[in-house]
């Protein structure tokens, strides 16, 4: 996907400034000493003592500090009522925002696009008056999803002016702003930053219980819309009929999370029955639902036994969504009904009525296929076969080569999957993730954990399935912990092919050592777990020099979630073929996501993991 930079600002020098204090990655060349010059005077030499003691602090600190993710600021849908400190100017076609504190001054792009999930760099341009030593920090605050790493920057004598480009990042699929704050000793002013979002694939979702249930009572809605809204997720997967509890329902839920779109919306056998308000329905949600279910397969086909005939009702209930919601909203993406993992083998039922759709121009009308691989069990943490046979749970091999027999190529949504649960949340909690990561590498580009849990209601399609969420007010589980961090590191990942790929260490499913690479702007993402019952020692072998290293743990012992960021991570060299490479240890049954800044980030730029 091309992406657009709108910014006003001079291209980034090839080789980073001195007084950039080892942002993003990127290793500023060492002061001068102050010996090595000329002529210099005494306050020459002063300064630059002090410059190069902030960079020996900063870097010390960046490589001891946990990252700690900041409590949310503002709501999704905060709108600054004015510029606050900052002042707005034209240059050319752009406009930018810039702000002066303690003489310096600080300009960045009024509008910044970027990705949904990637981490891009957002140019600050810095300008200073006069000779004086000036220590600047630039930190960010923003809702829940939007986060900016801070900049501390130290510009000595001699540096009049700069860039740095700390990374933002989003996880939120409409506009919404960050509050930038720059200090400069006891002096701070601050600035919005329009963030304007591009979607990207692979999402990640929850499935609601069926919306359209009259049963309900209000105060079941209610605490379900609040579930929903605190729910770590990009879209939610709702069951909503032509009912008035339904239409209530939906509205209530655009309100309480507008930042959750797109949303998928299966219709069930409402796109049969009354086709006259499939349109009416279009026409009041298209702003809102971007992402359209072909309706649930067991309304669709009912009780027939005929293939065809069966295949003749879903056909006509794809063409008509398609033809409904294209007409007035031609972006939007529509999925076919969610088969279930048996349809794989093609001898079923299901099967043999995928293949008819497939053979009878479903792919006109639908853009991807959606499969429910369902709730698999997890095992204790002292079997590790069990293990393999949950990752081999969640290959979906079989069905993609199904999609890929048709001749039109289609994508592939997960339109359930969870975990049957084995008692402790946090087994629990690890089997979710392995099998969200795993999805995500193989290709799909949405998929819908089940269910979302209410009290005395469960979702008909749930199962034995762990709730993500308990609307009882238990709150979230450490399953939605789990897969909200995720999140950060899978949205807009696009999975990497790697060549020297060999036991124990294997991108199969159900290896000993499973390790599953992705590429992301310009990072590089690599996933790593372990079926054995012992400790492993590993090391990552680069193709690229990585600039900074991103650590991301879930542990089945002591402290769950824990992430660190190191940004003058320098990997190591083999002395006999240069390579770079990253040693580090894995626990049984532990998750670790590394996610390195590479400039530029190439497909191949991981050779392999292995075995120390």
């Amino acid at each position: 996907m091309m992406r657009r930079r709108a910014t006003a600002l001079p291209p980034r020098s090839p080789r980073p400034h001195r007084w950039l204090a080892r942002k993003g990655g990127r290793r500023p060349s060492r002061p001068a000493a102050p010996w090595s010059r000329g002529a210099t005077t005494f306050r020459d030499a002063l300064s630059s003592l002090c410059v190069f003691c902030a960079l020996c602090g900063l870097v010390a600190a960046a490589r001891a500090g946990e990252y700690a993710r900041p409590e949310a600021a503002y709501a999704p849908d905060w709108v600054p009522a004015d510029l606050a400190d900052a002042r707005e100017r034209t240059i050319g076609a752009e406009k930018e925002l810039y702000v002066n504190v303690s003489g310096v001054e600080v300009s960045v792009p009024s509008e910044f696009r970027c990705g949904v999930g990637h981490r891009e760099e957002l140019p600050l341009l810095i300008a200073k008056r006069g000779t004086t030593l000036k220590h600047i920090v630039i930190t960010g605050a923003g809702p829940r999803g939007v986060a900016l790493d801070p900049s501390d920057v130290t510009m000595g004598t001699n540096r009049q002016a700069g860039r740095v480009t700390p990374a933002v990042q989003t996880l939120l699929l409409h506009d919404t702003y960050i509050m930038l704050t720059i200090a400069v000793g006891k002096e701070t002013a601050r600035m919005p930053l329009r963030l304007v979002p591009e979607p990207t694939r692979p999402v990640f979702g929850v499935l609601m219980p069926d919306a359209a249930d009259e049963a309900w009572e209000p105060g079941q809605q209610r605490r379900a819309r609040q579930a929903a809204a605190d729910v770590p997720a990009q879209f939610l997967s709702v069951g909503w009929g032509s009912t008035p509890a339904g239409s209530t329902f939906l509205s209530g839920l655009l309100e309480a999370a507008p930042y959750r779109s797109p949303m998928l919306l299966p219709v069930g056998d409402w796109i049969g029955s009354a086709p006259p308000g499939l349109r009416a329905a279009v026409e009041r949600w298209r702003d809102d639902v971007h992402v359209w279910s072909a309706g649930d397969l067991a309304d669709l086909v009912g009780d027939r036994e005929d293939v065809a005939e069966a295949g003749r009702a879903v056909l006509r209930a794809a063409e008509s969504l398609s033809t409904a919601v294209k007409e007035l909203d031609p972006m939007a993406e529509i999925v076919s009904p969610t088969f279930p993992r048996s349809a794989a083998d093609g001898a079923s039922f299901d099967g043999k009525l995928l293949r008819w759709l497939l053979a009878n121009g479903i792919g006109e009308h639908v853009g991807a296929v959606s499969f429910d691989i369902g709730a698999a069990s997890v095992a204790s943490a002292a079997e590790p076969e069990r293990w393999r046979e949950l990752d081999r749970s969640t290959d979906i091999a079989p069905l993609s080569a199904l999609v890929r027999e048709s001749s039109v190529e289609r994508g592939i949504w997960c339109g359930g999957y969870g975990v049957a649960g084995s008692g402790d949340p946090v087994l629990d909690a690890l089997a979710a993730l392995r099998r969200q990561v795993a999805l995500a590498f193989q290709g799909v580009r949405g998929a819908a954990y089940s269910p979302l849990a209410l009290p005395g209601l469960r979702s008909a399609n749930a199962g034995e399935a762990v709730p993500l969420c308990d609307a009882s007010g238990d709150g979230q589980s450490l399953i939605a912990a789990a897969l909200g961090e995720a999140l950060t590191e899978l949205a807009g990942a696009t999975p990497v092919y790697v060549a020297d790929d060999s036991p124990p260490c294997s991108t199969r499913l159900g290896s000993e050592i499973t390790f599953l690479p992705f590429v992301r702007g310009n990072e590089g993402i690599v996933w790593v777990w372990s079926n054995s019952a012992r400790g492993q020692a590993l090391r990552v072998v680069f193709r690229q020099e990585p600039l900074g290293k991103r650590e991301l743990a879930f542990r089945p012992k002591g402290r769950f979630i824990e992430r660190q960021v190191d940004l003058t991570f320098v990997a190591t060299r083999r002395p006999r073929d240069r390579a770079h490479v990253l040693d580090f240890t894995l626990a049984p049954l532990e998750i670790k996501a590394f996610s390195f800044p590479i400039v530029p980030a190439l497909p191949a730029w991981i050779a392999t993991v292995n075995v120390r």
